[in-house]
């Protein structure tokens, strides 16, 4: 019985967002029952993406209705289920593994939760992580050239603008590395959330409320630290994530193909003003993210096309300005069109789900 229904819930965790592949060695099980007890998996697998109330619920179990809001608000406590509050209206949902679950167990995951999601990414999920494009690279102001405007929607401070309420989260990657001692020195509280994903944080401990001035100052050190600034592909994103190689599961998926400009979604790239450079110590290459970036035989530095995401943190360590970021040609960008429910159908499509339908798809209330 309980590995019928944990199989249930894996084949139900891959529709969602990035999906949850079944493998050879069975790791994607013993995963779930770490995360679910069998109780638990067999109510996350009557839920669906679409926002339900316990009346609802316990109307579709015949379930006694104040028993059923008990059990779903303690699963979403636990970071097993999504809640959403509408005025006097609490609602729940599915979750996807992948921005979801995983990220939800992040301040209290043991370590073989984070061991064996390591092995699974390593042996499965990679393939989903680096072929999602599901992620926006933002750019950084001050690595564009003087002559280029930034849009709206590549700007992260016009983005935050836009919010009425903010929080900021340590990143649940570099969190799952520190047990092992593998974490890097970078900032590690560089999760900005927004709107209903902002209140979710912080009513499960995760985050804490920030104010807009805040959140640009914490950008701002993302920036001095290198770090590559990504949202999702979409018109309303709800999260700012600010990524390392070393640790990111997204960019280090990425960083490790050899085509990295393809995979993910940016509308810049950086150039080389050749007169300028010098060679000097070899900055830029240190700071890329991506390994975009080398010393070539004459001793100047050199920029692999196929590799740069257009993320600019290569701009400003240059010593003589050598570097600078411009938008890519017209018939290159991309402007976000896509609201979650369409990113998320379309991910799926990718994945050759061609028969989703809309409780399948999680937008966590933004819609």
């Amino acid at each position: 019985m309980k590995e019928d229904i944990y199989r249930k819930v894996q084949r139900q965790l891959d529709r969602y967002s990035i999906g949850f592949p079944e493998t050879e060695s069975g790791i994607e099980i013993e995963i779930l029952k770490l995360c679910f007890t069998e109780e638990e998996a067999e109510l996350f697998a009557e839920l669906t993406g679409e926002l339900e109330t316990p009346q609802s619920v316990a109307g579709r179990l015949n379930r006694p209705e104040e028993e059923m809001a008990a059990e779903l608000e303690k699963m979403a406590a636990k970071g097993l289920l999504y809640r959403y509050r509408e005025g006097e209206s609490v609602k729940y949902s599915a979750i996807p593994f992948i921005h979801g679950l995983l990220e939800f167990q992040a301040l209290w995951e043991p370590k073989d939760l984070i061991r064996l999601t390591g092995k699974y990414i390593r042996e499965k999920l990679h393939q989903n992580l680096s072929g999602a494009k599901s992620m926006r690279v933002l750019p950084i102001r001050e690595s564009l050239d003087v002559k280029h405007r930034i849009a709206t929607f590549d700007d992260a401070c016009e983005i935050l603008k836009k919010e009425d309420f903010i929080a900021v989260a340590d990143c649940s990657c570099r969190i799952q590395r520190k047990p092992f001692g593998k974490a890097c020195d970078n900032p590690i509280e560089t999760c900005i959330m927004v709107g209903p994903m902002a209140h979710y944080y912080i009513e499960n401990k995760m985050g804490r409320p920030i104010t807009l001035d805040e959140a640009l100052k914490i950008l701002e050190e993302c920036h001095e630290a290198g770090l590559v600034m990504q949202t999702q592909a979409v018109t309303k994103p709800f999260m700012i994530c600010n990524c390392c190689k070393c640790c990111c599961g997204f960019l280090g998926n990425v960083k490790n193909t050899d085509n990295p400009a393809e995979l993910v979604i940016s509308n810049h790239r950086a150039v080389l003003d050749k007169e300028l450079c010098t060679g000097c110590s070899g900055l830029c290459v240190d700071r890329c993210q991506v390994d975009a970036i080398r010393i070539n035989s004459e001793g100047l530095a050199e920029i692999d096309y196929k590799r740069c995401i257009g993320c600019g943190v290569c701009a400003p360590v240059c010593p003589v300005g050598a570097i600078s970021l411009v938008p890519k040609p017209a018939a290159e960008q991309v402007v976000p069109t896509e609201t979650l429910h369409q990113q998320g159908v379309r991910m799926a499509e990718n994945r050759g789900i061609a028969d989703m339908d809309e409780k399948h798809v999680i937008t966590w209330g933004y819609e």
